[in-house]
C-alpha cells in the first residue's frame, strides 16, 4: 500500500476497511521484523518536558520515573545538543540526515539550496539498503514531507493541518495489523506554537499546558503500541522521541541564537519485545564533556534496522543503541566537534525576524 498527501478521512476509512476484512488475527511474519519510530516534537525545552512528566509520575503515569531508572527498556538523557543555528529546517534535517549544517546545507527554514543529494535523509539510505523497507510520515509542518522525507522515499505520506490528526493517524496505523511501514518519522508542531505566542519557558503556563496535551497524545500512541506489541511479539520497535531546538535563550518568544538554552534538547528511548542498553541511562556512562547529539539519532535509527553506516555516507552521528549487555556502545561513543555555519543577517529566516541582530556576521562554509 502507498498513501502520499492521503486525507485523515479516507485513511481511518481505509484502516477500518482493513481490519474488516482482516479479522481480528494478527498476521505472523515469517521472521523477527525491526521498527524503529521517532517522534518529534517541534520546539521542546527539555527542562519543561521534564517538568511536565514530573506531574504526570504524581498523577500515576510513571513513565518519568521508569526513564530516570533506566527501566523498560527505556532511558533518557536532557542534554542533548542540536546544531549552532537552532531554527526547525537545519534541526529537522540534522536529526533526519545524521549530518551537520555545513554538509546539508540547511540554514534556514526556507531550505533555499540543500543538498539532500549528496548526504540523503535517513528514509533513502534505508531504502538503498533495502528497497523493500517502507517508511512514513506523519508531520504537521509542511516542510518536513516537501523539503526532507520526501515522497520518492516515503510510502505512507501525510501533511496534516493539526496535532489531533497527527496523533489520530498514528493510531489508526499502530492499530491496523496491515500497517507494515519499518521506519516512521511523526511530527507534532504545538509546543513549538505555544513558545512563539509567548514564551519558551518552564515556567509559563501557555507553553507548559501545549506540553501537556502533547504528553497526553504520546501516551495514547504509547498505550497503543504496547497493546501492538503484546499482541505480536515478533516485531521489535524502538521509539525515539526528540526534537529540533530548544528556545527563549536570549528573547522569550524566538529560538535561533547560539546560545546553550536554544540549543539544548533531549533524547528519550523506548524499546519493545527486546532487551536494549542505552547510553543515557545514566549520566555516569556518558564520559565528563561528552554530550549526545541530534545527529546521533540517524544513526542510531539505521543501525537498529540493520542498515550498515556506509563510510561513503559520510553520517557525523553515532549508535547509540545496542542488544548486547556486554557491550555499552558509549565506550566507543568519539567527541566529535559542531560546525559552525552561521549565516548573514540579511539572508536569516524572516519568520524570526525580531532576533536576527543577535545572530553573528559570518557566512556559511563554501566547500
Amino acid at each position: 500500500m502507498t498513501f502520499q498527501r492521503t486525507t485523515l478521512p479516507s485513511f481511518v476509512s481505509l484502516v477500518l476497511g482493513l481490519s474488516l476484512v482482516a479479522g481480528s488475527a494478527w498476521a505472523v511474519p515469517p521472521s523477527v521484523e525491526r521498527r524503529v519510530m521517532i517522534i518529534g516534537i517541534d520546539g521542546t525545552r527539555p527542562d519543561a518536558l521534564r517538568r511536565v512528566l514530573s506531574e504526570r509520575s504524581v498523577a500515576g503515569d510513571d513513565w518519568l520515573q521508569q526513564l530516570s531508572a533506566g527501566s523498560d527498556n527505556s532511558g533518557a538523557d536532557w542534554n542533548l545538543i542540536t546544531g549552532d543555528i537552532s531554527f526547525s529546517g537545519p534541526g529537522w534535517a540534522s536529526m533526519l540526515t545524521g549530518v551537520w549544517c555545513d554538509k546539508h546545507r540547511v540554514i534556514s527554514n526556507e531550505f533555499v539550496a540543500p543538498d539532500f543529494a549528496t548526504y540523503p535523509p535517513i528514509f533513502a539510505l534505508m531504502k538503498e539498503h533495502d528497497p523493500t523497507i517502507k517508511t512514513a510520515s506523519i508531520a504537521n509542518w509542511d516542510a518536513i514531507n516537501s523539503k526532507i522525507l520526501t515522497n520518492d522515499m516515503t510510502d505512507f505520506w501525510f501533511d496534516l493541518g493539526s496535532d489531533d490528526d497527527v496523533e489520530t493517524t498514528v493510531v489508526s496505523m499502530l492499530e491496523s495489523e496491515d500497517f507494515d511501514a519499518r521506519a516512521i518519522f511523526v511530527h507534532f508542531d504545538d509546543v513549538d506554537h505555544a513558545g512563539h505566542a509567548c514564551c519558551y519557558s518552564a515556567d509559563n503556563e501557555n507553553y507548559l499546558g501545549a506540553l501537556r496535551s502533547t504528553a497526553e497524545r504520546l501516551q495514547r500512541i504509547r498505550k497503543v503500541l504496547e497493546k501492538r506489541t503484546r499482541q505480536n511479539k515478533r516485531e521489535e520497535w524502538l521509539v525515539l522521541y526528540s526534537t529540533d531546538h530548544g528556545g527563549g535563550g536570549v528573547i522569550g518568544s524566538e529560538h535561533g541564537p547560539n546560545t546553550d538554552e536554544d540549543r539544548r534538547t533531549f533524547l528519550i528511548g523506548q524499546a519493545y519485545n527486546t532487551d536494549i542498553l542505552f547510553p543515557m541511562q545514566s549520566p555516569a556512562t556518558t564520559p565528563q564533556g561528552i554530550r549526545l547529539k541530534i545527529v546521533d539519532i540517524a544513526a542510531s535509527a539505521l543501525s537498529w534496522l540493520n542498515v550498515p553506516l556506509k563510510p561513503e555516507w559520510k553520517l557525523e552521528g553515532q549508535n547509540l543503541v545496542s542488544t548486547d549487555p556486554s557491550v555499552n556502545p558509549i565506550d566507543r561513543y568519539a567527541e566529535r566537534s559542531i560546525p559552525e555555519c552561521g549565516l548573514p543577517r540579511a539572508t536569516w529566516d524572516t519568520g524570526h525576524g525580531r532576533t536576527a541582530p543577535l545572530l553573528r556576521d559570518k557566512a556559511l562554509p563554501i566547500h
